[in-house]
């Protein structure tokens, strides 16, 4: 039964992804593989165990299980990864205490320590994700875009209008997967809070799977944006056009040219 519902909830994930992100090939075929490690991993521990130890598979593998399927659709697998190692080593661990042996589980067990402090990485970078998605538009004093690879000038947003085009465009973040590729032509992006808060990371141009879409990095994790560079050009901000420091000059809202 617990393999069941779990198969279940993978081809809800998946069925979720096709509705709400159905350009993202890469993404699919990483949960398909989520799904498929999932589901025979389960299969394999549960057939083994008995008790307390079935009980345990239902009330922490299953959750995490659904969590890892429903989290590939929101987060980089960097975030997920601690989850994922949590997960095997508990299945590690209730696989050899039925067996007899306890030498080896207790070892084992002692990684739940360090691995359940590690998802506390996860836990942080989900959070900044999700506060980088729900910014309020009417929060924001200024975004501010500097070069990262020896271009020069700074490009600084002040206009109500442009402001909440750009954030509002930001919901649209979805995790870039496989991610094996570095950022192009890369900017940082600053976006002030009226409250004195900053948030910043790294946008890009474009990525392998899709040339039009902004690739926006925070430390190692990746994701995509198919509406931000739209956003961007409709307030007047081209970040990777050839001519973009003429544009600079001509626009009293596109910068301070520090």
């Amino acid at each position: 039964m617990l393999v069941l519902i779990y198969v279940g909830i993978a081809l809800l994930a998946l069925a979720w992804r096709f509705v709400s992100i159905p350009w993202d090939f890469g993404g699919c075929f990483y949960q398909f593989w989520i799904a498929v490690v999932g589901t025979a991993c389960l299969a394999g521990l549960y057939l083994r165990l008995t008790g307390g130890a079935r009980v345990v598979a239902w009330v922490v593998l299953l959750p995490i299980g659904a969590f890892l399927l429903f989290g590939s659709l929101y987060f980089a697998p960097q975030a997920l990864f601690p989850f994922m190692f949590l997960a095997f080593a508990l299945a590690s661990v209730l696989f050899a205490w039925p067996k007899k042996k306890t030498r080896q589980a207790v070892s084992v067990s002692l990684l739940l320590i360090p691995l359940t402090a590690y998802c506390f990485y996860g836990f942080r970078h989900m959070a900044l994700v999700c506060q980088v998605r729900s910014i309020p538009p009417s929060e924001v004093a200024e975004l501010r875009f500097t070069p990262v690879s020896g271009q020069s000038g700074t490009i600084v947003l002040s206009k109500p209008e442009a402001i909440t085009n750009i954030v509002t465009s930001l919901k649209q973040t979805f995790p870039y997967g496989p991610n094996h590729e570095g950022i192009k032509e890369p900017w940082r992006l600053a976006v002030s809070m009226r409250d004195g808060s900053r948030l910043e990371f790294r946008i890009g141009n474009g990525n392998r799977a899709h040339a039009s879409f902004v690739w926006i990095q925070f430390g190692v994790e990746v994701y995509q944006n198919a509406q931000l560079r739209g956003a961007l050009q409709a307030s007047g901000v081209n970040l990777w056009n050839a001519e973009q420091g003429k544009e600079r000059q001509n626009k009293p809202d596109a910068g301070d040219g520090k």
